[in-house]
């Protein structure tokens, strides 16, 4: 289950609400657990996805690409080529020199558990993320939110978890 911290103090639990995004131009086959079952662990996908280009150079420059070829349960929400190319100038090219804050915010986009799109419930969640911080998570008419991203293509199965893809960098609060 969805370990989550709700927001505003809530302590009922929030019915959840199915975001109606789907993965329509996935070419793996996927078991009935939702896994894929031909073994494409989340780096394997995003290195044949060329929309995560830059997230792969990312992961490659802060020594993290196998950070993500494991068995495990992860959840990536992952910034398209097109999320980067909106950081001001400059700003991808800094980042790529400074390992330390690179993988801070790298791993700012990782849950250490699988969420789908349909687990993300209708009321603004704070979820933790691999950096030690925590990202707002909110569905609300079949649009999830992460922080001020907008996720563009959910739910893209994977041998060790899901990618998210979103429309922008998140950068964690420093």
């Amino acid at each position: 289950m969805l370990s989550i911290k709700r927001t505003l103090g809530l302590t009922s639990v929030a019915a959840l609400l199915a975001a109606s995004l789907s993965f329509t131009a996935s070419a793996h086959n996927h078991s009935s657990d939702g896994y894929d079952k031909d073994g494409n662990d989340i780096i394997s996908i995003a290195k044949g996805d060329e929309r995560f280009s830059t997230l792969v150079a990312a992961l490659q420059a802060a020594d993290m690409e196998y950070a993500l070829d494991k068995d495990g349960s992860y959840t990536v929400f992952a910034p398209t080529n097109d999320a980067f190319d909106a950081l001001p100038e400059g700003t991808l090219e800094s980042l790529l020199e400074d390992t330390d804050q690179l993988r801070s915010i790298l791993t700012y986009h990782i849950i250490g558990e699988k969420i789908s799109s349909s687990d993300v419930p209708s009321e603004e969640t704070q979820v933790e993320t691999l950096n030690g911080g925590s990202v707002r998570v909110m569905a609300s008419y079949g649009t999830v939110m992460v922080d001020t991203a907008t996720v563009v293509i959910a739910d893209i199965e994977a041998s060790n978890g899901v990618i998210h893809a979103i429309d922008s960098v998140i950068i964690p609060a420093e």
